[in-house]
Parts: structure tokens; C-alpha cells; sequence
């Protein structure tokens, strides 16, 4: 014991001495509390926060909310208006006013407030990096999908006069518009957080039931196409009408079951993904399984026509980016 509080005092003496650090400092004046905490493991983004890495613009060092004011950690985390809501649910669960040189204090005083704060952090900085990176890409996309709408519209429009608006083409069409609402609702809640400081939380969840409800559909799709309906023949058998209702019920139940997780349970500051769960984990499962069905189908109708051997390798390859997309970037 001597010798360990001997190594923590030259610890202390040099931790005071140092000039770099001068942020974790004030938040951690005191070493022996921190190395002798009674809980709490740090995180990605309690690192973050902790050091003060993290947090500046690439393009300038000033706060995009609060021209001449610098991006430093203290500001985005207590003085930021942006942030506004987050700090104020932050004290409410922490029963006061909470400055840099209190938090670590705070955090010390039960496991639920540790958590509270790991959460508040996590909120912040997915916040502030949405705002820098993913708005931009999701407005270029948002015009992609756009121009897609408009161009796929013009082709219902003349496969109709010819009487070859097909189902497939259909559930394609109904997917395109559902995946457009669902960007537009996207973009809409940044812009509306950005402005206001305050998170659409209706229109969030509306867009990604959108976006649910188009990948659903797509999926669907490519079964269709991958067992030759619209391609090699007319109708389905009753056992795979069957099985295909059966896949696809799976799907809306775990889907659904995700938002529920998400909206309910969900603690961004305990994992990083919100697929890091239970249902996310079944989702993306039964997402691998489905492309090993739609591959194993593609294979056994393009060997009964070889007509359509190119059609179905292109389907394919396309297919197979677009089911193992998903489950390989989350």
C-alpha cells in the first residue's frame, strides 16, 4: 500500500506539473480518486470528451453555431447552444448545475450517473459529427434519389401504354419512393436540429420506417426476380408463395422489433451501433441468410433458360453488393 501511494504522489506531482493536458486537468485534478473510482469503464466517447480530442472543424476551429467562438471542448460541452437540450437533461439526471471542474465528481457518485454522462457524450459528439459529415451526403443523395424517382416514374409511365408494367417493376417503383421519403424525412431532422437545437424525433422515426419499408420491398423484389417471376414465367407454386411470406413476415417483425429496441432501450453511450443489439443482431443474420437463398435461386433458375444466363449473372453480382452492403458497413 505505501508503495502504491507512493507511485501515485510522484504520479500527482508530475500530472500538476505538466502543461500539456491543461482540459483533463480540470477535470481530473485529482489522480487517486479517478485510479480508485468505485465504477465505471470509459468508452469511446468518454475519451473523447475526457481528452478533448475530437471536436474542431476541419475547415475552421470556430463553432459553425457561434461565429468568433472557438470549438474547444469546454464550449461544445457546457457553453454550446446547440447542445442546449442535451446539458439540460444531463443536470436533471444529475440534480444540478454541472461545470468542468464538478463533472468527474458527479460521475463518482452513483453508476446510473456515470451512465447518464457516458450517454450525454455519446449524444454530443454523434450530434456534432452528423452535422459535419452526413448532412452534406445525405442531401447529394437525397437529389440522387430524385432524379432516380423522376427517371423511373418516366418508364412506369411507357411500360404502361406498352401493357408491361409488371409487379417486379412495381415493388421497385414502391420502394424508390418509400427510400425518398425516408432521406427527405433524414434531411429535414438535421436541418431542424441544426436551426432549433432540438431532435424531430416524429419525423426521425417516420423516416426510418420509410426506409424500413423500402428495404423490405427490395427484398422482396429480388426474390421475385431471382425465382424467374416476370422473367421466365408468369406465377409462383404455392409452397414458394409460402416461404417467401414467411421471410418476409420475419423481416417487418425484426425490423420493427429494432425500432422499438432503438426508440426504448437503446443507450448510445453503452454501444456504438444500434445494430449491437438483439434484434440488429437477427436482422442482419437473417439479411446473410436471405442472400445465400437469393444466390442458391439465381443459380437454379438461370440453369433451367440459359437464355437468360447474363440477365441472372448481372442480378447476381448486383444483388449480392446490395444484400452483403448493408450487414458488412454497420
Amino acid at each position: 500500500m505505501d508503495e502504491r501511494a507512493n507511485s501515485l504522489h510522484r504520479w500527482q506531482l508530475l500530472w500538476d506539473a505538466s502543461t500539456n493536458g491543461s482540459w483533463i486537468h480540470r477535470l481530473i485534478p485529482r489522480l487517486d480518486p479517478w485510479v480508485n473510482r468505485p465504477h465505471g469503464e470509459v468508452n469511446y466517447y468518454l475519451t473523447q470528451m475526457l481528452s478533448g480530442h475530437g471536436f474542431k472543424y476541419e475547415e475552421s476551429p470556430e463553432c459553425p453555431a457561434c461565429p468568433g467562438v472557438s470549438e474547444d471542448a469546454e464550449h461544445v460541452f457546457f457553453t454550446c447552444p446547440h447542445f442546449n437540450v442535451h446539458c439540460s437533461t444531463l443536470e436533471t439526471a444529475l440534480g444540478g448545475r454541472i461545470q468542468p471542474e464538478n463533472l468527474v465528481e458527479a460521475m463518482f457518485s452513483s453508476e446510473t450517473a456515470w451512465e447518464v454522462t457516458s450517454a450525454f457524450a455519446a449524444e454530443v459528439l454523434k450530434d456534432l459529427r452528423k452535422a459535419e459529415h452526413i448532412l452534406p451526403l445525405l442531401i447529394a443523395v437525397g437529389f440522387f434519389y430524385i432524379i432516380l424517382l423522376g427517371l423511373s416514374t418516366y418508364m412506369a409511365i411507357q411500360l404502361r401504354y406498352r401493357r408491361l408494367l409488371h409487379v417486379t417493376y412495381r415493388l421497385y417503383i414502391g420502394s424508390v419512393i418509400l427510400q425518398s421519403i425516408g432521406i427527405c424525412c433524414e434531411i429535414y431532422c438535421y436541418i431542424h436540429q441544426g436551426l432549433t437545437g432540438f431532435e424531430a424525433h416524429q419525423t426521425s422515426l417516420a423516416g426510418s420506417l420509410y426506409e424500413g419499408g423500402a428495404e423490405i420491398i427490395f427484398t422482396l423484389l429480388l426474390f421475385l426476380l431471382a425465382l424467374g417471376y416476370t422473367v421466365t414465367r408468369s406465377s409462383l407454386t404455392i409452397k414458394e408463395v409460402k416461404y417467401i411470406s414467411y421471410f418476409v413476415g420475419m423481416l417487418i417483425i425484426l425490423q420493427l422489433t429494432l425500432f422499438v429496441y432503438q426508440w426504448e432501450i437503446f443507450d448510445p453511450g453503452l454501444v456504438l451501433y444500434i445494430y449491437e443489439s438483439p434484434p440488429g443482431f437477427g436482422l442482419l443474420t437473417l439479411k446473410i441468410l436471405a442472400w445465400g437463398i437469393f444466390v442458391i435461386c439465381c443459380w437454379r433458375t438461370s440453369r433451367k433458360t440459359t437464355t437468360k444466363f447474363h440477365f441472372y449473372a448481372s442480378l447476381l453480382s448486383l444483388g449480392s453488393i446490395w444484400f452483403l452492403c448493408h450487414p458488412l458497413t454497420v
